[in-house]
């Protein structure tokens, strides 16, 4: 289930099967894509729902119903720590499991350029970053580590979020975005 339509149009264009509509619609077995984090959603999650966040806070919806992440915070790149205006940042994914049939090597680079996100999930924890997160990045001397992507159970479902930019424009034309979401995808 999918909120975009833009999104939902390439995504059946690629082979997925999209539906859209509300949430209470939703089946528990069905991955719902969103844009933002709200009420409705996290009683998705509680009641066994699974989320798809691609998380982008440059686009939030003026909403009311906008809620706190169930764990860290989403936060802008630029003006913070993690601008990486110069050689002071490193990104990298796990290649395992869903993740191994992406191009090159772990660390992201020129190829990713198009992907790269302007924000990053900050405040997890050490445990969630260690055995939750799929990429991270951090700054100098491996300091400020901070997620690109991570998954976590929470209530009974389960919530992936990325602030990998995972557009529809990209989607359509970019094969690291398209082998990324299928891999996100096989991590529910």
């Amino acid at each position: 289930m999918i909120e975009d339509a833009a999104l939902g149009s390439v995504l059946r264009e690629l082979g997925y099967q999209v539906s859209e509509g509300d949430v209470s619609s939703a089946v528990a077995d069905e991955i719902i894509v969103a844009s933002a984090y709200t009420s409705d959603l996290e009683v998705h999650l509680q009641r066994g729902g699974m989320l798809l966040l691609l998380a982008d806070p440059t686009g939030l919806p003026d909403s009311h119903d906008t809620v706190a992440l169930p764990v860290g915070y989403i936060a802008l790149r630029a003006d913070s720590v993690w601008q990486g205006d110069w050689a002071n940042s490193i990104a990298w994914v796990k290649k395992q499991g869903p993740f191994a049939p992406l191009s090159g090597g772990p660390l992201l680079e020129m190829e990713w350029a198009k992907l790269i996100p302007d924000a990053v999930l900050a405040g997890l924890p050490s445990w969630v970053q260690r055995d939750h997160s799929w990429a991270r990045l951090t700054v100098g001397w491996l300091h400020k580590s901070v997620s690109l992507l991570t998954v976590l159970p929470y209530g009974q479902g389960r919530i992936l979020i990325t602030t990998f930019k995972l557009y529809a424009t990209t989607l359509a034309n970019d094969a690291i975005a398209q082998a990324l979401f299928a891999g996100m995808l096989k991590l529910f």
